[in-house]
């Protein structure tokens, strides 16, 4: 079930690019982006092969996806993130060691796996450090929602995994909370899957919070 008229789970943020992030953005995007016409996206198209594929969602500065995308080159990556900085940080790595297993999508990611018909499509999806909305008039923002799960069991294939990292313990439990009443999601004992601390994880254990690591499997049968 894809939402409808979702609340925004981030914040508006505005900073301009310098020139030479400009270059490097107009440089690259075409190599790595993913186009936004108004029509679906066919993933397959978007790479050689039929590699298993990742997604990430709010990718930050892209650290975590291009190392994944480095040291695992028998899968493809998807990073969905709003922020154009980000991205061209990204871009910024991509062009000094290109990868052909990861594409950009920048907007919002409700808009993204809209635009997507497949489903049972992602092995795994990561969403590392989303936004905390920390007051509490603003959780209804947080982007993990009862919606937002149900898109997630349909777009994950069955027995694909979902890993969340929060360092806000209310959030962690809202979390926990949501899952725990979701008989189509299990909690895995396996840890989860850790290549680089991320910048918003840096910040995190900068102000003394602790670090809450989710790993979900998708219960849902094949079809």
């Amino acid at each position: 079930m894809l939402l409808r008229n979702p609340i925004r789970s981030f914040a508006k943020r505005s900073r301009r690019a310098s020139p030479l992030q400009s270059q490097i953005f107009e440089e690259l995007w075409p190599c790595y982006g993913i186009a936004k016409n108004g029509k679906q996206i066919n993933l397959a198209a978007l790479f050689d092969g039929s590699n298993p594929i990742v997604l990430e969602v709010g990718f930050g500065n892209g650290e975590h996806i291009f190392h994944l995308a480095q040291t695992q080159e028998d899968k493809n990556f998807i990073g969905v993130e709003v922020y154009q900085p980000g991205i061209i940080n990204l871009l910024s790595l991509l062009k000094k060691n290109p990868r052909s297993n990861l594409r950009i999508y920048q907007g919002d990611v409700v808009g993204f796996l809209q635009l997507i018909a497949i489903h049972d499509l992602f092995h795994k999806v990561f969403i590392l450090f989303p936004d905390p909305w920390p007051r509490r008039r603003h959780h209804k923002r947080r982007l993990i929602q009862p919606g937002f799960i149900d898109t997630l069991h349909e777009k994950i294939i069955p027995g694909g995994a979902l890993q969340i990292a929060t360092d806000w313990e209310d959030y962690a439990e809202h979390i926990m909370g949501l899952f725990g009443k979701d008989k189509r999601f299990s909690k895995s004992k396996s840890a989860m899957e850790r290549g680089v601390v991320t910048k918003f994880e840096k910040q995190g254990i900068k102000k003394n919070h602790s670090i809450f690591d989710f790993v979900f499997i998708n219960n849902k049968s094949g079809q």
